[in-house]
């Protein structure tokens, strides 16, 4: 079995301020994770880092350099065992940069101290791991026995980057990313190139996404909606064609064609479905990064749980004109929400809004019921929308995601709300801060789902959503007699 680890950036950031502080010492730290399965492999998720007092990290009696105090593990463990977590102790070995491993006293002091560990947090996997500045070797416990290596770490957020514990052999990168390549770096061509990324939704800004993305060469491209083309879509989702809109071609079909035409090398996962459904969010869970340019309130907050709970990085694009009753435009923005798991989640960014969200929970009945719940007659009202809005909130979001993806912002960046107002050609910062108490962001919130991964079920609709109709010759003759 492979394992591997997941940790936010912010996260990162403060592990290594405390293991490596520049005094040539060793230090350590606990770090409270969830778990995971991937199809690869299993992976840990890191909730919570707790630092080690370097009272409670004194000389070692049995060999080794330093150990960490018994009523310091203990104390750990009590913390991890009821919320059902995973115990990880982490410390550093001076001078390590871009090299590093377990000692003999280190492996020792496993052989000694696992099987406690694991019998403490109630039959968990445990795992040590060592970290140099720029790299981490470790070693997953489990109960019974069985030891395996950790394959990597995964740093998330606005600066990702994966640790090992040595350099790995790369390859070159295609003659075709040539001008890319100088931005990037070869390492960083590659790095887009073994990555998979969801976009959730297949309109306007979702269509954008999928061609830059597909342009920049990542490598697996997963595009989930439900809906078909029809002639008031020609004018925004790039590549549609008025046969596909005859025809009620699926979006995500024609999102296909779309990056089949400009790499036929990338894999695409197509899936005509509903994030909203447990069954149709799973394929997300194994992405490395979900864009959602969905108009649903209840979207938006799959998104931002799976995110949250599974530490994968995103955003939201969306754009917006408000008219007035004689139509007269009284505002159009474009806006990019990051979702760089260190920052407000977009439940806390005002993005989902709760009467919105209620009220699409509801099945149709339900809301004919219940029309308190929202404006009567809402659900038939059809907002302006143009490619060129969408157009500023993508490459907002496709900046951000370049840079963060290749490791080319500079450390501690921060990413924040931005809103173009194209009328006052105005970009402006929108600032946002995590609610103490939120499930979502707050690390630190009772009960909350960060990082829990699989250890919490996803609160979505059970199931798949109900897939499209096949819609042949008949299917359209039916519905043009029924506008008759």
């Amino acid at each position: 079995m492979r394992w591997d680890a997941r940790i936010a950036q912010r996260d990162h950031e403060q592990l290594l301020a405390h293991l490596h502080p520049g005094d040539d010492d060793e230090h350590a730290a606990f770090l409270y994770a969830g778990e995971m399965a991937t199809p690869e492999a299993r992976r840990l998720l890191v909730r919570r880092v707790v630092p080690v007092a370097d009272r409670d990290f004194g000389p070692s009696d049995r060999g080794g350099y330093r150990q960490v105090a018994a009523h310091a593990i203990a104390h750990a463990a009590i913390e991890c065992e009821p919320d059902g977590l995973r115990l990880l102790w982490a410390h550093s070995h001076p001078g390590a940069k871009r090299h590093v491993g377990f000692s003999g006293p280190d492996r020792s002091t496993h052989e000694r101290a696992h099987p406690h560990m694991i019998d403490m947090t109630g039959g968990k996997p445990v795992a040590s791991l060592v970290f140099g500045t720029g790299s981490v070797a470790g070693e997953v416990w489990m109960p019974g026995g069985a030891v395996c290596e950790l394959d990597h770490l995964d740093v998330v957020g606005a600066r990702m980057a994966r640790l090992t514990a040595a350099p790995r052999p790369t390859g070159r990168a295609s003659a075709r990313f040539g001008r890319q390549v100088l931005m990037f770096g070869a390492a960083g061509q590659l790095t887009l190139g073994a990555m998979t990324v969801a976009v959730v939704g297949a309109g306007g800004g979702g269509s954008l996404l999928v061609q830059s993305l597909a342009h920049l060469g990542v490598g697996h491209i997963v595009i989930v909606d439900f809906d078909r083309v029809d002639v008031s879509n020609l004018s925004r989702i790039v590549s549609a064609t008025p046969r596909d809109a005859r025809r009620r071609r699926l979006k995500i079909d024609v999102l296909r064609r779309l990056v089949r035409t400009i790499d036929p090398e990338i894999e695409v996962t197509a899936i005509a479905g509903d994030v909203t459904y447990t069954e149709d969010a799973a394929v997300l869970l194994g992405c490395d990064y979900i864009f959602s340019a969905t108009d649903t309130h209840f979207a938006r907050f799959a998104v931002n749980a799976i995110c949250h709970q599974y530490l994968i990085p995103g955003a939201q694009v969306g754009a917006k004109v408000v008219t007035d009753e004689d139509g007269a435009v009284q505002l159009a923005y474009a806006m990019h929400r990051p979702i760089d798991l260190g920052g407000a989640c977009l439940e806390c960014c005002g993005a989902i809004d709760p009467d919105a969200l209620r009220r699409e929970q509801l099945d149709e009945v339900e809301r004919r019921a219940q029309d308190y719940v929202g404006v009567p007659g809402r659900d038939n009202i059809v907002d302006p929308s143009v490619i060129t809005l969408n157009s500023a909130a993508v490459s907002m979001a496709m900046l951000d995601f370049q840079f963060a993806a290749t490791g080319m912002f500079p450390v501690r960046t921060r990413l924040g709300q931005r809103v173009y107002h194209a009328p006052e050609r105005a970009l402006r910062d929108r600032d946002a801060r995590p609610r103490p108490g939120c499930r979502w962001c707050d690390r630190h919130a009772g009960g909350g789902a960060f990082g829990r991964g699989d250890d919490r079920p996803l609160p979505l609709r059970p199931g798949p959503a109900p897939r499209p109709t096949p819609h042949g010759a008949r299917e359209r003759l039916r519905e043009l007699i029924g506008r008759l």
